[in-house]
């Protein structure tokens, strides 16, 4: 999808959010951004960030995020986010997935829970995952660390689109 089209899903699939569209280039990777904040997504899981990412080469849409919970709203239940988690964990360990790519229930070394994961016949990956958020400024030392919620769905994660240093360029 290009620019346009992206545009376009958007105002079909979120008009109340369609004028409300913020792009911004990523300073490393030199992709752009199309960002919109969406309420109830899932219901109970307060306002989400969904991110629509256009490649640096091509310009056409290599990754959909979506970000429940801190920092896109801090004011939503964990609890309701550790349901929405295991909604959709239990929705793609439905789906059919190539052999040996599915994993989960993973903590990874940046603190963050690898809820599903999984790559499609065609090498189109989609991600869940807990990531752990700065705590309130005013929170006791002993509070529980809150958490967001992250979907991906990534077009070719061996291979994405993204601005690279060639060989032999330094």
């Amino acid at each position: 999808m290009t620019e346009a089209e992206v545009r376009a899903a958007i105002r079909r699939d979120f008009p109340q959010a369609a004028e409300r569209i913020v792009s911004e280039q990523t300073p490393v990777e030199r992709t752009q951004v199309l960002t919109v904040t969406v309420p109830n997504l899932i219901p109970d899981t307060g306002t989400a960030r969904v991110s629509y990412t256009l490649g640096h080469q091509t310009k056409r849409l290599i990754q959909v995020t979506i970000l429940w919970g801190p920092p896109a709203d801090p004011t939503v239940r964990q609890d309701a986010l550790i349901n929405a988690a295991e909604a959709l964990r239990k929705h793609f360990a439905a789906l059919a997935w190539r052999a040996g790519s599915v994993a989960g229930g993973v903590l990874l070394a940046d603190g963050s829970t690898l809820i599903f994961r999984g790559l499609d016949e065609q090498g189109r990956m989609v991600q869940l995952q807990l990531l752990p958020a700065a705590p309130p400024a005013n929170a006791a030392p002993t509070a529980p660390r809150p958490f967001g919620l992250r979907l991906a769905y990534v077009a070719d994660p061996l291979n994405p689109d993204v601005f690279r240093l060639q060989r032999g360029q330094f």
